[in-house]
């Protein structure tokens, strides 16, 4: 009986043990079956991704896109859609943003626009939810969006295309695609406000931006603002560039010269590249070249001008010409003009005269220019619960944005023939050529003249005022009638794109 009990327990315990085990297969094929149907649901779900028509998951595509997040951009400072894409790596070669005031641009003074892989911003494409934005701007014929009038408060994210789509989109997208994606989970009201204080002075950046929204099972309405107000920088501000631009030379031995040695020795180093003005070109076989304005005074026998070098050699003509070294690296190659004996140059070419960068005047050009920009969005989809999934969407933007740029100077390259009684080598001057070197017996006579000087008032301001209108509305939805068609999964897009801008450059 002992035994016949033990057995019956241990059939007993194998058939509880079994059970068990079935219900645990259970539970674990229930679990399988369940994130199998999660799969299904999640491939399902598909997204056009910018630079293709056909609906694919992002890393499925030979071009992985970049993703640029606008909500990690904003709270790391980033409040400036140029910002945004210009910071990209693949953004190389020349970017237009606001230290571009003093240059002729197709868009005009004050524009910001993004090229990528160095081919311009007219072979980059910029959409807004995948649809194209019109041109902007003022001063000849604007070729690019301005990205100065996208309000950063609603971009979700920017997906960057930086391989060629001009299969899809024209040859403006050779170079690539950045596609703009603005927010869809707006609720409720946000505030968001910043203020941005540089290194030096200038160039404080103030942004507020209100955005309302509300979203259902049926589609979303958001509507945002944004006002943006960006301080000026003049030269003379910015610590970086120090007041002008610099000049390095490097020694055959490999040390850095960080001053000015071009034209000869002068009583302090500077390393301020040489902006020149006051200077007089003499065209022709004149040993001088340039010579420049001191007033009173000369040491050429020219009236008025003065001069720094002659040629190498040309020391053997004058008792005041001493043979030396321009630029340190111990060969004698110029001669300089010392009339005084003090061991330096007659004239110094980094006072404020002969070089424009020192100028007051110059300190006050605009390094960053001010800029105000005021925008309004609105976006919104509403889904019409039908067979087809049909969708209605629409978008508007009204952008403004103003720039007063100042620019301090334009060069001017002027001939004066002979018979202007202003200029010194003319008819009515002296022979520069014999003047200071008469004892050769050389003799040139009058000859017409070529001034450099920065005019004031000549082209260096510019009062910008842009505005954009823009207006999207349209339908997608499935296409049920060709599910057994193909692979099936078509749909379709239909839409209406109104864009106008206007601007004012004076």
């Amino acid at each position: 009986m002992l035994n016949k009990s033990r057995i019956a327990k241990a059939i007993q315990y194998s058939l509880l043990c079994g059970s068990m085990a079935v219900v645990q297969a259970g539970w674990a094929q229930e679990a399988q079956d369940d994130l199998l149907e999660d799969e299904a649901e999640e491939e399902i779900e598909k997204v056009v991704i910018t630079g293709s028509r056909i609906r694919s998951q992002e890393f499925s595509s030979a071009s992985p896109i970049q993703v640029i997040d606008g909500d990690i951009s904003r709270e790391l400072g980033l409040f400036d859609a140029a910002e945004l894409l210009q910071t990209t790596s693949q953004s190389s070669g020349l970017q237009i943003d606001n230290t571009f005031g003093g240059y002729v641009l197709d868009n005009g003074p004050g524009a910001s626009t993004i090229g990528f892989r160095g081919l311009g911003a007219a072979r980059t494409l910029v959409l807004i939810n995948g649809r194209r934005v019109a041109p902007a701007g003022v001063g000849g014929a604007p070729t690019s969006p301005d990205l100065n009038l996208i309000p950063t408060v609603m971009v979700q994210r920017i997906e960057n295309l930086f391989d060629g789509a001009s299969t899809v989109y024209g040859s403006d997208a050779v170079a690539g695609v950045a596609n703009v994606i603005l927010r869809k989970d707006v609720e409720g009201f946000e505030v968001q406000a910043s203020y941005t204080d540089p290194k030096g002075d200038g160039a404080e950046e103030s942004v507020l931006s209100l955005m309302w929204g509300q979203s259902s099972d049926n589609g979303y309405i958001a509507i945002g603002g944004e006002y943006y107000d960006r301080e000026p920088q003049t030269i003379g501000q910015n610590p970086f560039i120090k007041g002008c631009n610099e000049v390095h030379y490097e020694t055959p031995d490999g040390q850095i010269l960080s001053e000015y040695r071009g034209l000869g020795p002068i009583d302090y180093i500077d390393s301020c590249k040489l902006a020149t003005t006051n200077r007089l070109i003499i065209p022709g076989g004149n040993p001088f070249g340039n010579i420049w304005r001191t007033n009173g005074t000369s040491n050429l026998g020219i009236p008025n001008f003065s001069d720094t070098t002659v040629p190498t050699g040309w020391d053997i003509y004058s008792p005041d010409w001493y043979p030396g070294d321009s630029n340190g690296d111990g060969i004698l190659d110029n001669s300089f003009i010392d009339s005084d004996g003090d061991g330096q140059v007659d004239v110094n070419l980094q006072d404020p005269f002969y070089n424009f960068d020192k100028t007051d005047y110059a300190q006050s050009g605009h390094f960053v220019s001010p800029l105000k920009r005021f925008s309004v969005f609105a976006n919104g989809e509403y889904n019409l619960m039908d067979d087809n999934d049909t969708t209605l969407f629409f978008e508007t933007l009204y952008a403004r944005r103003s720039s007063d740029v100042f620019n301090s100077g334009s060069q001017f390259f002027e001939w004066i023939p002979t018979t202007n009684p202003l200029n010194p080598c003319g008819d009515f001057g002296v022979d520069c050529y014999g003047s200071a070197i008469n004892d050769l017996g050389f003799f040139w006579g009058p000859t017409e003249v070529r001034p450099v000087m920065y005019i004031r008032g000549d082209r260096e301001y510019n009062n910008v005022d842009v505005y954009q209108y823009r207006a999207v509305a349209g339908a997608t939805g499935n296409i049920g009638g060709l599910d057994d068609f193909g692979e099936g999964n078509w749909y379709y897009e239909a839409s209406f794109s109104y864009s106008a801008s206007n601007g004012k450059n004076v």
